[in-house]
């Protein structure tokens, strides 16, 4: 995971000191297809806010004290939203296993996009909103977790060690980091390929399945392993999805807009 933050922070980095390629850049792309554009104030805020977010929901969420073991004792199911209750029994070692490899393996899907004779003239685009999606979805997804200290579910099951239960990451249930940075990846992956190549047909249905499938099977996996309430995976995905479809979304010429006004914040259609 550290290797991965250099990179984000690496594709940052490379977007304060590009300006001038940017200029350049949108000249000729608006010469040919309607592809992203990148505005100053806009990309400031969404990179700048999600920067400040991932830094502070990371390092409140690393610094977070443990359970005590009277916490974990006073534990009752019966708190339990009937709907989530079915995750306490859950315990799957393999399952778990299971949604490591896919998180990674959708961590590396955007990165396919720079391999694209497509995207020569739009890395730099690319490359920021694939940065925007990665801090977004993890500051606000860590944030979350500090502020609400949800336990997993496998802090109520008798068979899991007391160990377990005790570490600092047994309150990190709500929500899913799997799946929410699973899902933005893989609906960025295939919002990007799909306006790149917007005459696809057989193509368009297998991006999107496998970008609703992926993070589906990353969700179900962190259920069955005991890591997760339906609730944490169900709004993991949806925000995760969210963000990766939003955010290249902001950036068409012909999409949605962020309106930023004095004390103020809105999405706007633009024709």
């Amino acid at each position: 995971m550290v290797s991965f933050k250099i990179i984000c922070f690496s594709c940052l980095a490379l977007f304060l000191v590009n300006t001038k390629t940017l200029s350049a850049q949108k000249t000729e792309i608006n010469l040919g297809e309607d592809f992203y554009e990148l505005e100053k104030k806009k990309d400031a805020i969404l990179l700048g806010g999600g920067l400040i977010a991932s830094i502070v929901g990371t390092t409140l969420l690393q610094t977070q004290s443990p359970p005590t073991l009277e916490q974990i004792n006073t534990l009752d199911p019966n708190d339990i939203w009937r709907f989530d209750r079915s995750a306490i029994d859950n315990n799957s070692t393999s399952a778990t296993t299971v949604s490591d490899i896919l998180l990674y393996s959708s961590i590396a899907a955007p990165t396919a996009l720079f391999a694209l004779n497509k995207t020569k003239g739009q890395k730099l685009q690319v490359l920021t909103l694939f940065a925007e999606v990665v801090f977004i979805t993890t500051g606000v997804t860590n944030l979350a977790k500090v502020s609400t200290k949800r336990f997993r579910p496998n802090t109520y099951n008798p068979l899991v060690s007391q160990d377990i239960k005790l570490s600092a990451s047994s309150q990190k249930s709500f929500f899913s980091g799997h799946t929410s940075n699973s899902a933005a990846y893989c609906f960025f992956t295939a919002s990007v390929l799909n306006k790149l190549y917007p005459h696809w047909t057989t193509g368009k249905y297998i991006t999107w399945g496998t970008a609703i499938a992926v993070p589906a099977i990353v969700a179900y996996s962190r259920f069955a392993g005991g890591k997760h309430f339906p609730t944490d995976v169900i709004t993991g995905y949806l925000f995760g999805a969210a963000v990766g479809i939003l955010i290249p979304q902001l950036h068409k010429s012909k999409g949605l807009d962020l309106q930023v006004g004095v004390g103020s914040i809105s999405l706007k259609k633009t024709f």
